[in-house]
């Protein structure tokens, strides 16, 4: 739905954001437990099923073989994570492709969606890259017990703090009575809380 729909008197506005910059300070705090739950996880069942806690390759044992694995699959994750977001989007948009929107600001990727969706669309789309790409990431460290894949499974934690922080705000609103429209220049959304009942 377009914006234009929730201008009325029916709708109240109640804006979360914060700046790009900001955001890259708190993901690492609203995702800290999720990475504290997955290292002590990683830790206790390589712990208890092998001698060692990271497996050994020839080829891996290369620094620079370790850097550009890491760095390529790291890029190659941050580009699924954004199509993620996208991908749940486009499944409550009416416009569909039109209404998304990819880009980078302050060196941080994102996508946007210009339509307004419900709470729990928007919800399910700020989650969507935890458990459909950070979560296999872990389980794959922790069956194979590689070193570089449980550093990228940190990193992509960490890089859903903006996610996280979203979901967070946004926890006291009715999923199904609310909407939301994602803001482009900002990380955060506007929240249009129907006038009728409370906003919390």
């Amino acid at each position: 739905m377009q914006k234009d729909h929730f201008t009325t008197g029916e709708y109240r506005l109640i804006q979360h954001s914060i700046s790009f910059l900001k955001v890259n300070i708190l993901a690492l705090l609203y995702p800290l437990p999720l990475v504290v739950l997955f290292v002590v996880a990683y830790f206790f069942i390589r712990s208890a099923i092998a001698n060692e806690l990271f497996s050994k390759s020839p080829w891996l044992e290369n620094s620079l073989y370790q850097l550009i694995m890491y760095l390529g699959i790291v890029m190659i994750a941050l580009v699924l994570h954004e199509c993620t977001h996208a991908l749940v989007f486009l499944r409550h948009s009416k416009n569909g492709r039109k209404s998304i929107k990819f880009g980078i600001k302050s060196l941080t990727p994102y996508c946007h969606c210009e339509e307004v969706i419900s709470l729990n669309a928007y919800r399910h789309a700020c989650l969507a890259p935890l458990y459909s790409i950070c979560l296999p990431l872990a389980i794959i460290s922790i069956v194979t017990g590689n070193s570089i894949f449980f550093l990228i499974a940190i990193t992509m934690i960490f890089g859903s703090g903006g996610d996280l922080w979203v979901f967070f705000v946004t926890r006291k609103y009715n999923g199904r009575q609310t909407y939301v429209w994602d803001m482009e220049d900002k990380v955060g959304c506007e929240i249009y809380v129907p006038t009728n009942i409370s906003p919390v």
